[in-house]
Parts: C-alpha cells; structure tokens; sequence
C-alpha cells in the first residue's frame, strides 16, 4: 500500500505531534480534514500556486535527516545541534517533496525557504520516529527480523548468528539479487543492508537511518536482519514501529549511566527491557543479574527459550518491583516466585581447542534431542554465553545443527578478542572492544587464567561528553589486574582528551603505574617501548576500539589506522633497530 503526505499528517495528528502546515495544496473542505480542524492550521503562503511545491497526495516513500541521501518523494527532517539550513535547501533541490521542523526553527526556515511545504511539530525526535516506518512502506514485515540488547557481547553475538544464518543460506544457495549474503547486520561496528556495508557509528542508527537500511534491505533481497538494539535507541524511540521475530537479552550491569544518556540504572535496565514488548520469540540468559525481572518481561514472549552456562538451572526469588514496568509483569513475577526456572539449553564441558573454545549442550525444551558440540574460535569463557544465545536463536528460527556448527566455527569479529601474533614471545598484543565495567571484568579475568605469567599493560580511555561514570568504573577494574596503565584517547567529542584522562587518573590507585599520552598511536607505540624494556613476558591490552579506524572528535569522525596495525608497526620498528 502506498503511503502519501497526507498519511503522514494524519498519524502525527493522531499522536498529537502536528501543530502546523505551511505551503500545502489541499482543500480545506475535504471530509479527510475534519478531524485536523481547528487544533492544526493548514497556511498556504502568499505566494504563487504554482510555486507550492507539494499536494496533500503526494507519494511518500522516503524520509531523511541527512540530504545526503534526500530524493523525490522523500521527507526531511531538519535537527540536531549540527543542522545548517543548507542542508534543508540541498534537500529541496534534490527533490524532497516536503520538510519537517519544531516550532523554534520553523519561522526561521520558512523564511529561508518560502515556497516549500513545511510540517511543524513540537517533539521532533518523536514525529519522525512515528513518521519513519510508514514513509519507508514498515520493510520489517518483509524481512526476519533479530534484534539483541545487553550491556556487553551484542556485538559478536549478533556476528554469531550472522554467522549461522550464512551457512544455511550458503548450503541453500540463496543470496541477494546482486549476489551478496542475504542476511543483513545492522550494529555497533558494521552496517550491511545488501546496498551498503559501511563502517557504523551508532550501535543503532536514529530513525530515519535505521528504517531506510530497512528499506535497502527489504529491496535488495535480503531475508534475515540482525541488529544490536541500544538502550538510547529504545528510550530515545528510534525504533518505534519494529517488529522482531526474536528478541535476545544477554546481560545486564551499570552503564551509560548520566545526565545526558540515563539518569538512573533503573531507567537503563527499563530502556533495555522495552525490546521484548516489539518481539513474537525471545532468549534470555539464566546467569544475568536482575535475571527475576528479565523474565517477567520476557515472559509475555512465545517460545520464550532460556541458556545458562554457570546455571543450568535457577530459582526466582528476587522480587525487585523498580525493575517491573508495569502491573502485568508484576503479576507475572509474583505468580513465578520461589519456583526453579531449569535451562532450555545449558552448556557444560567447556574447554580450550586451538584458537577458540569447544563445549556440549544439553536441551531441556527438546526430551529427543542428543547432545550437541560446538566450537567457537574467540577467547573467553564468556563468549560460551553469546554462543549459547545465538544457538537458541538459531533454534527458533529453524536453523539445523550442522548449520549452526559450521556457522558458530566461522565466526569472526575483527577487534574482538583479537591476539596479534608477533615475532617475540616476549610481547604479545589483544585488541579487544571492551569498554564498560562488565566487559573489562570478563576480560581481564579469562585473561588472568590464560596468560598466567604476563605482565599486563591495559591501553584505553573513556568517550567524551557520555557514560561519565566509566572514567571512574574502567580504572578501578583495570587496576586490579594490570600491571600499567596507558590512559589515551577513545572518541574524545567535544571533549579535550588530556582533560578525561586527568579524571580518570584521579581514580587511580595509589601505588598503581600509569602513564597519560593522549594520541593514541603513540601510547600503544609507547606501551611497546615499556614492554621492550622491561624483559618481561608482558601482554599489550588495546581496548575499546578494537578494529574501529575513526575517532569521533568535535562533530566529525576522524580516520585513524586501527589499533592492530599500529601495533604491528611498532614491534616490527622495534625488530629492525635490534637487527641494525
């Protein structure tokens, strides 16, 4: 069904976002505009008909934040503290069929641009959150749609079933209509829609982005998307309108906890637990904290499926009611207390093999099925609990064992967990993602059993202008297991960086070694040096970034080499002056 500029108008009335309409043909005695008058005002300009540049039925198929991509029948969205009003004019020029505004901009704007049709509204965020995903025809009802949130691990979890999704479509034989991988990624590293595979910059894009790779993908052939859902994107209504098939929640622990983000950990964990109201199936993780409150909200889901790897089962006693949204999940919760909520599939015999993990799982939900081997080839005991996740995913959406099996095998994650081999055995360098409490727990700790000996030099640095509270968070836990700390850059914004590091280093503790070099290449080329030095068996720690190759600074993303090949650089440097 076709959507036009009059559709959009009536579903901002309805929610109460319309205020006003400039430059719009349309006759005012059409029955279609009762229920507009006389709350909203429909203002044709004083000048020349025919220069009004759109009708009440006009096409819509398209709406836009960035004129970069603005075209006929598109709407524009005119926000954010960076918006200039050339972008709106580049946007017309290219054929936008009408702009959206708040009443602060819209005298301003109409007067820049006279002749176009302008729709006020007073919550911008929220219209083009309820305009996004009818302009752009809802193309999740096209696709299979996967969505993950968590504190840490939606990254490679979402590469996981990636991962599995491609193995069956590879032993199918199904691609897109231009040959690619059918199954789309929308995330914290990488955007693929089937038109574009781009490097992301948001875990999830605003609205008006993350519906048109919808879009591209709905078009392209694509038939899965997997997408890391943020708490900013669930709060902030970037996602309003989704559907998903399946729903994962991994964890949960304290972050992005400020002013500017979330003032509370109750409003984050909330935020978070907003996904399972958008999804038919779910899995949840029997070893999450808070897991009580997962579950009443997870509950309303049909088949909900539970993984555990510490607990192959658990008894619900926590009855924590800041946590529950609302009567019904507290209800749900009462009823479920005191009982022993088993695994549907629980992993045991996990060990080392190679380059990665290899474990067994047992299946509660399935009295017939057999044991099942998986091998994963990433690091850490706590990539078990993404694996069991994506597993239960898959097994939801039908994916056979074989399938799974080779596609968990061929699972990799650029930056994640990533040892970088070098010429000595001396130094050895890790790039990892890690950038909150919890992932620098699960780090360092699989780390500590893992390279024993080893000396431990942690590189890192907070972002600037959010999660205020990692400044603090990421030196205590890196303290206890690092030998030396580098403080540098990580996305510093309109921040200095020499000013967040000086706040991280007065959460040092006393007697802990640490250094502040604020451009990144040169700490890690200066954490090589130490390590050099010192003769000891010493791993060079590079988190935060793993294989990004930009840094956010001021209101633009700077290319920068990634951490790896920064550190190849400076033990290869360090190679040649030892041989001359």
């Amino acid at each position: 069904m076709e959507t036009t500029l009059y559709d959009i108008l009536k579903q901002l009335q309805a929610q109460g976002l319309l205020l006003e309409v400039y430059n719009l043909k349309c006759d005012e005695r059409d029955p279609r505009w009762v229920d507009f008058l006389p709350n909203v005002q429909f203002i044709n300009s004083t000048c020349d008909n025919n220069k009004i540049t759109a009708a009440a039925d006009s096409l819509i198929n398209g709406l836009d934040s960035n004129s970069l991509y603005s075209q006929k029948h598109h709407i524009f969205v005119c926000k954010g503290a960076a918006f200039k009003p050339e972008y709106l004019q580049d946007a017309l020029k290219k054929g936008a069929t009408a702009y959206m505004c708040d009443n602060t901009h819209a005298q301003a704007l109409r007067t820049y641009c006279p002749h176009a049709v302008q729709i006020v509204v007073n919550n911008i965020r929220l219209a083009m959150a309820q305009a996004a995903p009818l302009a752009w025809g809802h193309p999740d009802t096209r696709l299979i749609t996967v969505g993950i949130t968590g504190t840490k691990g939606k990254t490679t979890t979402a590469c996981m079933i990636k991962s599995i999704l491609d193995a069956r479509a590879q032993r199918k034989h199904i691609c897109t209509s231009q040959g690619k991988s059918p199954i789309g990624l929308m995330g914290s590293i990488t955007t693929y829609d089937g038109i574009l595979n781009e490097e992301s910059t948001n875990t999830t894009p605003e609205a008006p982005d993350f519906w048109r790779h919808l879009h591209n993908a709905a078009e392209s052939g694509i038939t899965h998307m997997v997408m890391e859902i943020s708490s900013q994107a669930l709060k902030h209504h970037r996602v309003d309108g989704l559907h998903l098939d399946v729903a994962l929640f991994l964890n949960i622990s304290p972050d992005h906890i400020s002013k500017v983000e979330h003032p509370t950990f109750e409003d984050y964990f909330l935020s978070k637990l907003m996904i399972f109201s958008m999804a038919n199936a779910a899995v949840m993780n029997l070893d999450a904290d808070h897991f009580e409150a997962i579950y009443a909200h997870a509950h309303a889901c049909s088949p909900l499926l539970v993984c555990g790897r510490v607990h192959a089962q658990r008894r619900l006693e926590a009855y924590e009611t800041q946590f529950l949204s609302d009567k019904k999940v507290a209800s749900t919760l009462k009823a479920a207390l005191n009982r022993t909520l088993p695994a549907d599939i629980a992993a045991h015999d996990i060990r080392p093999q190679g380059c990665g993990l290899q474990f067994s799982c047992d299946e509660a939900h399935n009295a017939n099925a057999q044991q099942r081997d998986f091998f994963v080839p990433l690091h850490g005991t706590f990539n078990v609990d993404n694996a069991l996740c994506a597993v239960a995913c898959a097994d939801l959406l039908h994916v056979n064992t074989s399938d799974i099996q080779q596609g968990l095998a061929n699972t990799h994650v650029a930056g994640r967990m990533e040892f970088i081999p070098t010429h000595t055995q001396n130094i050895q360098g890790i790039v990892d993602y890690a950038h909150n409490k919890l992932s620098f727990r699960c780090f360092f700790s699989d780390l500590a059993h893992e390279f024993p000996h080893y000396k431990i030099i942690a590189l890192f640095g907070a972002p600037g202008g959010k999660a205020f509270d990692r400044r603090r968070d990421l030196v205590e836990e890196a303290a206890k297991w690092a030998d030396t700390i580098m403080l540098t850059e990580e996305d510093p914004g309109h921040e200095r960086v020499q000013d967040i590091c000086n706040e991280m280093a007065k959460h040092m503790p006393k007697g802990q070694k640490y250094y502040i070099e604020c451009n990144r290449a040169a700490a890690i080329e200066k954490a090589v040096e130490l390590a050099n030095c010192s003769q000891a068996k010493t791993l060079i720690c590079m988190l935060g970034k793993g294989d990004e190759t930009t840094q956010h600074e001021q209101d633009r993303y700077v290319s920068c080499l990634p951490d790896k090949d920064i550190f190849i650089h400076a033990v290869n440097a360090l190679k040649e002056s030892h041989d001359q």
